[in-house]
């Protein structure tokens, strides 16, 4: 890669999520990429276990107090209007998030 940032949509992000969590980590461990990139249209393996490298520094920063939380954005159905419940948020409607660059 040639310094440039790779680019993931949420779609691929979640697709990537969803096959690390599927496959596990001793999948990965014994070299099994291809499972996972399987599972994520458009990424090579390469692409993949960087992105997974990523991942791990992130966590590990975090966890040790040594990196700032990332900064996620909400989205939330335009129809979600002001419903009189002033912060209640009884209806449990799952919010997506991404995290902002």
């Amino acid at each position: 890669m040639a310094g440039a940032i790779d680019e993931w949509t949420r779609e691929e992000n979640k697709a990537f999520e969803i096959a690390i969590a599927t496959y596990n980590i001793e999948c990965i461990e014994k070299g099994e990429w291809e499972k996972v990139s399987l599972s994520v249209p458009g990424k090579s393996i390469d692409q993949i276990k960087l992105h997974f490298m990523h991942l791990l520094m992130d966590v590990e920063a975090i966890e040790s107090d040594q990196g700032p939380l990332p900064d996620y954005e909400y989205d939330e159905d335009e129809n979600d209007g002001d419903d009189g419940n002033d912060g209640d948020h009884g209806d449990n409607k799952e919010k997506e998030m991404s995290i902002v660059p």
